[in-house]
């Protein structure tokens, strides 16, 4: 069916702009429906380049829409659709707290501030049955799914997200290139460069604190240390991911005749 609507024309993320208009017009009766049934394959980012232009894309342009022609405010859009749009948007946003929950374990070790004033076991007799439920229901909600590699995906793009808000918010569009759909060798490491920098702050303030601890000084307690040490390495183990995943290569030509790779090519990079 031929629409005169075509977003695509001047806005950069034009697949959820075309959503938002259609769903808003209650009079056509559009609707969406969700379709498990995998289409296609092959189509993902094959490279860091790749996939940072494309993460910085779709960031830049929710959070466009999100400053400048939100969709909860848009008459006509039922309420369980505004609902699925604020929960996006709300993904994009938490880069902004999620920035101070890495950095918290690391200024409390360097420093020997807890992040907050309470008292441990009260503290935790609230915090553990929150975690305990939360993890429930994110289980049931997303059952079927990777829920690990969200949370991952979702530490990694901070630097990204934060650079779309900051764009958006000055009103500046997103510029990318198209991006290719084969391997690519590149110089990955560029992108994970902040991720680099919080991983080595992380490890010299663990060893910091451990040395401390074990020569006597009293400035953390074992509870103190324990605490900030599993947080940290929490938080460490979803850098990590992302390191690695810079790190990766494209397959070799015998790998490429396999299954696994059918029909796929290695470019250099310019």
């Amino acid at each position: 069916q031929r629409l005169l609507l075509q977003p695509f024309r001047f806005h950069v993320s034009e697949d959820i702009y075309t959503s938002i208009l259609l769903q808003s017009d209650r009079k056509a009766g559009w609707k969406s429906v969700y379709h498990p049934t995998v289409l296609a394959r092959m189509l993902s980012p094959w490279c860091m380049d790749a996939w940072a232009a494309q993460r910085l894309k779709y960031a830049g342009g929710t959070l466009d829409i999100f400053l400048h022609d939100n969709p909860l405010f848009r008459p006509g859009m039922p309420l369980s659709t505004r609902l699925h749009y604020a929960a996006t948007f709300w993904s994009y946003l938490s880069s902004l707290w999620l920035s101070v929950l890495l950095a918290a374990p690391v200024w409390a070790l360097a420093t020997g501030t807890a992040p907050l004033s309470a008292n441990p076991l009260v503290f935790f007799a609230h915090l553990v049955p929150l975690l305990v439920v939360n993890e429930l229901a994110l289980l049931a909600g997303c059952a079927g799914h990777d829920v690990h590699g969200g949370r991952i995906l979702s530490i990694a793009c901070i630097p990204y997200n934060l650079k779309a808000l900051w764009l958006a918010l000055r009103r500046q569009r997103v510029v990318f290139r198209p991006t290719p759909k084969i391997p690519l060798v590149s110089p990955a490491l560029d992108h994970v460069r902040p991720h680099l920098v919080l991983l080595a702050a992380m490890a010299t303030v663990a060893g910091w604190a451990i040395t401390r601890e074990l020569s006597g000084d009293s400035t953390f307690g074992p509870g103190f240390l324990v605490a900030n040490l599993f947080w940290l390495a929490w938080n460490a183990s979803a850098l990590v991911s992302l390191v690695a995943m810079a790190l990766w290569r494209p397959p070799s030509p015998a790998e490429r005749n396999s299954k696994e790779f059918p029909n796929a090519t290695v470019v250099e990079a310019q």
